[in-house]
């Protein structure tokens, strides 16, 4: 099967969303809403994530995950139309609502459908090069809206019209993607899955990752204009930067992974450089000494993130690959939910580079327990389950 439909597809979705989500406290600064305002509605665009993500990780297994993708496209272009029209905070908090479902909708279900399908031979160059597709989007979404939004000066509304036509691109990928069959089961095998020792290592990679991105969220933007002084080209060159920095080395995991042995050697590796760079950011004063700093961070990233979707193809059929994605996504969302809510208890007590010490040491510390419970994490986890765990598409499909 050709893959790069997905590829192009999930670069498609976060490009667009990042566009928008990077630059959405910018706008409704400029439309004249106080902070309260402000922070409420940003806040309920965020609440809409986890809420939804393990909610729809179950009904990914049950419906048709190319429906869904489709609706969050929809969902997603209507709210980029409508929010620069209104002017009604109530009506605002309603329209970011359905713009985080859609977000959710069109995230969660692309990567759920990619990892039912996905094959075992070559899996781990195939899932990296989604998970750098994904990567690549994330970076080329922001540094677009930092280069029309701070350097060339355009109203922050353009963040949604430049959305548009992305999310009508995806809306069309969509409609040619893949089913697969929809498997019959009780709802407690998910709970005999998640009771596995390896899953608690997962959920807790999955939770440190989350953990530390909460005060990646909270500070990196305030750190670059507050104490590096950085100017709209200088932010998107960041976005840039990191981002192809995440991607090289998620496509580095994923080669690594398909001609060596030793995963935990490597995700451990990932972790400690990760972490160890996150903490040293509080010390950079200069635009080369962060430049640095974060570029190495995201090399070790890259071998995080792509562990994640690639435990989880590997640990739990296909049939179930839904509800155990969507609760590792919930993990990951409530360690970033809860470091988003320390960075901002601890900076205003502290300074600003206090929650980056914190979370960064807090990773390497992860990845020590896990190199040390390493062999029982990726074995383990494959031999529970049969080999016939991924179908074909659907005849047809």
């Amino acid at each position: 099967m050709n893959f790069r439909r997905f590829y192009i597809l999930g670069f498609s979705v976060v490009c667009a969303n990042s566009m928008v989500t990077m630059f959405l406290s910018l706008y409704l600064k400029s439309i004249g809403l106080s902070e309260y305002n402000i922070g409420g509605l940003v806040g309920t665009f965020h609440i809409m994530i986890p809420v939804m993500v393990l909610a729809l990780g179950f009904i990914s297994d049950r419906f048709s995950c190319r429906r869904m993708i489709l609706a969050g496209s929809l969902l997603s272009f209507f709210y980029c139309i409508a929010m620069p029209q209104i002017e009604s905070v109530m009506l605002m908090a309603v329209l970011v609502a359905v713009g985080g479902i859609g977000l959710t909708l069109s995230f969660i279900t692309i990567n759920i459908l990619f990892l039912k399908i996905v094959p075992k031979e070559g899996r781990g160059k195939k899932v990296s090069k989604f998970v750098a597709s994904l990567t690549s989007g994330y970076a080329v979404g922001s540094a677009i809206s930092s280069i029309m939004i701070r350097h060339f000066l355009l109203p922050v509304q353009t963040i949604f019209y430049g959305a548009l036509f992305l999310h009508v691109l995806c809306f069309l990928l969509a409609l040619k993607l893949p089913e697969v069959p929809i498997e019959r089961f009780p709802l407690i095998k998910y709970f005999h899955d998640m009771k596995r020792f390896p899953v608690f290592c997962l959920a807790l990679i999955a939770f440190s990752l989350g953990f530390h991105w909460g005060s990646e969220s909270f500070g990196t933007v305030r750190f670059l204009d507050e104490h590096i002084g950085a100017d709209g080209l200088r932010m998107a060159i960041f976005f840039l930067g990191t981002g192809i920095a995440l991607a090289a080395f998620s496509r580095l995991a994923g080669h690594l992974i398909d001609t060596r042995e030793g995963f935990v050697r490597y995700l451990v590796f990932g972790m400690v450089v990760s972490g160890l760079m996150h903490a040293l950011t509080s010390l950079a004063r200069t635009w080369p000494q962060f430049m640095i700093l974060r570029v190495l961070h995201t090399c070790g990233d890259g071998f995080v993130i792509f562990s994640v979707p690639m435990l989880v193809s590997l640990a739990f059929p296909s049939g179930r690959m839904g509800g155990n994605y969507g609760f590792n996504r919930t993990m990951t969302n409530i360690g970033s939910a809860i470091g988003s809510a320390f960075s901002g208890f601890i900076a205003a007590r502290y300074f600003l580079g206090t929650p980056f010490i914190i979370t960064g040491l807090f990773q390497v510390v992860v990845g020590g327990v896990i190199w040390l419970l390493g062999r029982h994490l990726h074995v383990t986890a494959i031999q529970n389950f049969p080999p016939e765990r991924n179908p074909a598409p659907a005849a047809g499909e």
